[in-house]
């Protein structure tokens, strides 16, 4: 395995960001990263404990149930189980997204990974070993070694034997991830 600073992988990872990944994703995820968003976990049929963004937005808005439900063209009782459902896990987005859209709201949904990092940091991370033991890499001009280590990553992630060690999907991949 070859020796490389912090800095250099550093350098690397954006090299291959930039050359490999789709850069646009990751600023994407960028806002959901935060510790301040909450991820989604399903609620118990009780629904005791659970978090209504739906609940939360109406309240904090000064809404109330009868209100949004007849924005909403339903009766109460019907928008009360909209703020269940959600805490149940079991309402669906467009019921979701039509209930924000009756308080002047829009719904934002994104799916991100539990330690907050994004895809692409993910894939390097999983990757950077086997690729600072590759082979060629020892005899690399240490001028070239943050191009060498990014296009080794590139190259390591279309190996199928690879993917398959990682248990990433089989598909050949023949354009850029992300």
């Amino acid at each position: 395995m070859i020796k490389i600073n912090k800095d250099e992988l550093n350098r690397a990872y954006i090299l291959w960001l930039v050359r490999n990944r789709n850069v646009e994703s990751d600023k994407a995820q960028q806002p959901y990263l935060s510790a301040q968003i909450f991820g989604f976990e399903p609620g118990t049929d009780d629904s005791e404990g659970s978090h209504s963004c739906l609940q939360t937005a109406r309240t904090d808005l000064l809404l109330s149930v009868k209100t949004l439900a007849e924005r909403l063209g339903i009766n109460r009782g019907a928008y009360a189980n909209f703020e269940i459902n959600e805490k149940r896990g079991t309402i669906s987005l467009n019921t979701l997204a039509r209930a924000a859209a009756a308080m002047d709201c829009e719904l934002v949904y994104s799916v991100r990974s539990k330690s907050r990092k994004t895809f692409s940091n993910i894939v390097w991370e999983e990757i950077l070993q086997k690729a600072l033991s590759y082979p060629l890499l020892k005899h690399c001009n240490p001028h070239r070694r943050t191009s060498a280590v990014a296009n080794v990553v590139a190259k390591l992630i279309k190996d199928p034997r690879i993917r398959r060690q990682l248990g990433w999907g089989q598909r050949k991949v023949t354009q850029k991830l992300g």
